[in-house]
């Protein structure tokens, strides 16, 4: 009987999709084994490089972003910023670099608010970025001028003069960060800041986020940076909030990067070292695997939660080096693919016989255990760390809800592959 993994050595071995398997041209395969890789070659046989296994590191987030996310992505947080009173819509947005952020605006100023203390929590201070050309009314309250000619003349006297009138100005606001239950908030200044007054501001390094709002019918957009208690008082502040009850379950989840049919004797021939290519979502490509790699082209993968083989949450996410951010709302459904279409990988149809029946494998990484209470309340922009680095975490090769073995990442040129460590059907003596 021919084996499962044998092609015409003539046949052209680039994918569908454009990606590349090169093992030999002498006898190429679909599954790359290390004793085809070790195999010698007649002096007259053409022979392309087998491209090294190695590992790889996706891009970063700090663990104070992955922090952040946890309170700005919290379905509840919609809740406390309805009972505000005269907002009527409002969205956030992770932002990289609060600098950043400043060099966009036209006359770029920091309102800095105190607060605190509160339950053994001592008092920080809260920044927000905003642009004085869209709000001239603070522009008397702000210091040093615009032209920043008397940055260095005002007397004491006339700078609390000025943070008296800042505080007059933004009363509206403090009374709503009381009413939302923020503890003691006030408002310590407005200040310019030009380019050369950035390097010890206190707010480097914390994460941020951009906001926009309407309140009282007026557009705001602005930028706020809070030291990591903030976000743990804001925290509190959700708890509190009135709670759908539902029970105290912990639902298993996993992070699928890949799912591929493969005929029954091709599963069945699998052994300890073989890599399996193309079987990853297209998202999921070695190329972006670099530290650095800018957002928008970051990895992406299927989050989901619930019992293999039945229905399950499922959600478009974006890896990091050890946690993950939904993109995109939950879906129920028992496949996949139903999460995003732009993950799904297109296979053929193969002849319905036994030994070339093609089934449904799926590659998981086991994520966390969620209760259902904090399932019920992630949004997108949500980061959930994973227990291990993802370059280091074992794959669960499942079919139709079966666990049939176990594989690791690894990156095979500029593709990455499925590293075989153990199939359940084969006997120790075969690993």
């Amino acid at each position: 009987m021919a084996s499962p993994f044998a092609v015409d050595p003539t046949e052209d071995v680039t994918c569908a999709n454009g990606l590349a398997a090169p093992m030999s041209a002498a006898r190429p395969h679909a599954v790359d084994r290390p004793e085809n890789r070790s195999t010698s070659l007649q002096p007259s046989a053409t022979h392309i490089a087998t491209p090294a296994i190695a590992p790889f590191s996706p891009a970063r987030i700090t663990p104070a972003a992955a922090r952040a996310s946890k309170t700005l992505f919290d379905a509840r947080i919609d809740a406390l910023a309805a009972s505000v009173t005269g907002l009527t819509s409002w969205g956030r947005v992770p932002v990289d670099d609060l600098l950043v952020y400043l060099d966009l605006l036209v006359d770029p100023a920091i309102i800095e608010l105190s607060l605190g203390p509160s339950e053994g929590v001592s008092a920080f201070s809260v920044f927000i970025a905003i642009d004085l050309d869209t709000h001239p009314e603070l522009n008397i309250s702000a210091y040093p001028e615009c032209d920043g000619s008397r940055a260095h003349s005002l007397a004491s006297g006339e700078i609390a003069m000025r943070q008296a009138v800042a505080g007059i100005l933004l009363a509206p606001l403090i009374e709503r960060l009381v009413h939302c239950g923020l503890p003691s908030p006030s408002v310590v200044s407005v200040t310019r800041r030009r380019l050369a007054d950035r390097a010890d501001d206190d707010w480097r390094g914390q994460p941020a986020f951009r906001l926009s709002l309407t309140l009282d019918e007026r557009r705001i957009d602005c930028a706020i940076s809070l030291p990591l208690r903030g976000y743990d008082i804001v925290d509190a502040l959700l708890r509190a909030l009135p709670a759908v009850r539902r029970p105290a379950l912990m639902i298993p989840g996993a992070l699928i990067v890949g799912v591929r049919s493969l005929p029954v004797n091709t599963l069945g021939a699998l052994k300890a070292g073989d890599v399996l290519l193309r079987s990853l979502f297209p998202r999921f490509d070695a190329t972006l695997l670099t530290t650095g790699t800018p957002a928008a082209a970051s990895l992406c993968a299927v989050a989901a939660w619930g019992a293999r083989g039945h229905a399950r949450l499922h959600a478009a996410v974006q890896l990091d080096v050890q946690s993950f951010i939904l993109l995109k709302e939950f879906s129920m459904s028992e496949d996949a693919d139903q999460a995003d279409a732009g993950l799904a990988v297109a296979t053929a149809d193969e002849p319905a016989r036994i030994g070339e029946l093609e089934l449904p494998v799926q590659f998981e990484i086991d994520t966390v255990s969620l209760p259902i209470d904090q399932l019920s309340v992630l949004e997108p922009g949500y980061v959930i760390e994973l227990p291990v680095a993802v370059a280091d975490a074992r794959l669960r090769i499942v079919v139709h809800g079966q666990t049939v073995g176990f594989g690791e990442l690894v990156a095979v040129g500029e593709h990455l592959g499925v590293r075989i460590i153990r199939m359940a059907h084969r006997h120790d003596s075969d690993q």
